[in-house]
């Protein structure tokens, strides 16, 4: 059994005012680990080389139009 379901390797973590190279460990759903290098077992690990990540940022443009207008909000898209 994997201790992760995902660990995303070589990220570059804004954080703090500071950008350091770090792991992530996800489970359940969730972040559980933050740490320069995570050695645990995981059923997917994603190389993120070059690619920055910032937990927690929330997107405040985001325009959910309740009541009303919900026929704006395009959350699928047929491709």
């Amino acid at each position: 059994m994997s201790d992760y379901s995902l660990v995303l390797k070589n990220c570059n973590l804004i954080n703090e005012n500071s950008i350091q190279k770090v792991d992530i460990g996800i489970k359940d759903d969730r972040i559980d680990k933050i740490a320069g290098e995570i050695t645990s077992q995981a059923s997917d690990v994603i190389d993120l080389k070059g690619i920055y990540a910032a937990p927690g940022i929330i997107d405040d443009q985001v325009h959910f139009r309740d009541p009303g207008l919900t026929e704006k909000e395009i959350f699928t898209q047929n491709l």
